[in-house]
């Protein structure tokens, strides 16, 4: 059985959606089985409690029977009000090993889906943390080396702040210069 289960949770994605359809018809096939040999409320027995008609995971459902009248469901295995051994015949295949060529139930491989989906996606949770984390780390890095001096801003302000001041001088030098030479003209 773990054998089975292993092999199965290295499926890959359509794979264990076969897997999940198979689950589907063996159990639309079980409890049909059962369910056809039980006695209703009105005595009738031959009834499907499930449409076998397509039965996947996805589209599993009732049979028109039943859902046209739900006293067509049968749990009585003499016919006599108030019998529900039917019933218990029909929770048991949920224990039966029907799947994987008899070695393994249908609780056994839903419990397996289920866990297995959920260490998927506490993997791909943990990937995704990790590579948040990475782009995180180097965005950090790209904005320190992008990142502005302060310091390197700072000689720059004083170099263009003295070259204005010297540019300042001259044109006030030329201006002098223009006003002495206008004034001996006069």
């Amino acid at each position: 059985t773990q054998k089975s289960l292993e092999d199965w949770a290295n499926s890959t994605t359509s794979d264990k959606r076969k897997h999940l359809d198979d689950i589907a018809q063996k159990l639309v096939e079980q409890v049909n089985s059962v369910h056809a040999e039980l006695y209703t409320l009105g005595g009738d027995t031959g009834i499907d409690f499930f449409d076998p008609a397509g039965a996947t995971a996805g589209s599993i459902k009732l049979s028109q029977s039943v859902l046209s009248d739900l006293a067509n469901i049968a749990v009585s295995e003499n016919g006599q009000r108030g019998d529900g051994a039917g019933a218990l015949q029909i929770d048991s295949i949920r224990d039966a090993k029907v799947l994987n060529n008899g070695t393994s139930t249908i609780d056994e491989m839903y419990r397996s889906i289920v866990s297995m989906v959920g260490q998927e996606g506490s993997e791909i949770q943990t990937k995704l943390e990790t590579q948040t984390d990475v782009v995180n780390m180097l965005e950090t890095q790209r904005q320190s080396i992008m990142g502005v001096s302060l310091e390197e801003e700072m000689v720059s302000l004083i170099q263009y702040q003295n070259a204005f001041e010297a540019a300042s001088k001259v044109i006030q030098t030329a201006d002098e210069m223009m006003q002495t030479v206008i004034n001996m003209v006069r």
